[in-house]
This record gives C-alpha cells, structure tokens and sequence, in this order.
C-alpha cells in the first residue's frame, strides 16, 4: 500500500460549501471525499490526451488559412457586386429629357407618393427602413444581427428586396436581386 502524504489546501467558500454538501449526503469524511474526487478527476484527465503544440499550432494554421481563403472569395464577389453595380447604375442612369419628361407628367397626374426606388448603392438608416418595412424599432434591432435577417427583410419589404445590416457604418444596404 502506498504510503499518503497529507495536503493542504486552500478553497473557496462556494466550492468548501459544494463539498460539504457531499460530505454530508455520502456520510464520508472530508479527507476521503477529496481523495476520491481527486483521483476521479485525475484519471479523466489522463484519459484524455492533452494537444500536443505542434498539433495545435497546425489546427490553428489550418484554420486561419481557411479564414483567409473565404476573405479572398468574398474580395473577389465584392469587386464583381461592384463591377456589375457600377454598369447598372451606368445603364440606369436616365437623360435629361427622360427627367423632364417624368416632371412634367408627374406635376399633371395626381400627386402620389410612390416608395423611395433603392439603386443598388443606396443605403438607409434604421428609421428609414423601419418605416420601409412598417415594423417597430425594436424588431428590427433584434432582427438586424441574425443570419436570417435578409430573408425576414426581403418578405416585409413593399418591392421584395433584401437587405443587409452593416455595423460599421450603421445602416442597412439593399442586396442585389
């Protein structure tokens, strides 16, 4: 039998209580209820092999290669989102004539007031799409941060456009159909 050595040892008033408790509700004494949770905990331990360095060194590397590789992909879908923007807003763009045009039939027809058109460069505030989308301020702080959000937008929205929440510039920008 090996010989036991004593320990001492400080605990926290939350853990000293926690194992009282089981002191009590296993009618055993201190010193062998931590001798058992101890040696139970030590034997997890050492069933479980502890990660190697280099092993967490290659799982880290891998993982930010990964990382990188989706930042390149999504560089590469900003610059085409961008070029095809850019030749959207070019075809869109109307002459003067069709401006005035559009001026003057408006000021003869009824005076509506037609929903704001959204080029795909226009970004708006929460108010904004608040009132675009006809629900409270708080639903759409609680709805802007989750992975579903463009989907619920694009069903609330009056033309079926989705949108998406930027948090650095504060604002949501309407994402290409």
């Amino acid at each position: 039998m090996a010989k036991k050595r004593q320990l001492n040892v400080r605990l926290s008033d939350a853990l000293l209580d926690r194992l009282e408790e089981r002191v009590q509700k296993t009618k055993m004494g201190m010193a062998a209820m931590v001798e058992i949770l101890l040696t139970h905990a030590l034997q997890q331990d050492m069933a479980t092999p502890l990660a190697q360095p280099e092993d967490r060194y290659d799982e880290l590397l891998k993982r930010i290669e990964a990382i990188e590789a989706k930042l390149a992909d999504g560089d590469r879908f900003l610059q085409e989102e961008i070029s095809s923007t850019e030749v959207e807003v070019a075809i869109a763009s109307p002459s003067i004539e069709d401006v005035a045009t559009e001026n003057k039939s408006a000021n003869e027809s009824e005076k509506e007031i037609p929903l704001k058109k959204i080029s795909p460069i226009d970004a708006l505030s929460l108010e904004e799409l608040v009132n675009r989308l006809k629900v409270e301020v708080r639903t759409l702080n609680q709805k802007k941060d989750k992975s579903t959000f463009s989907a619920w937008a694009k069903k609330h929205d009056p033309e079926g456009i989705a949108w998406q929440y930027n948090d650095v510039e504060d604002c949501f920008y309407p994402l290409a159909v």
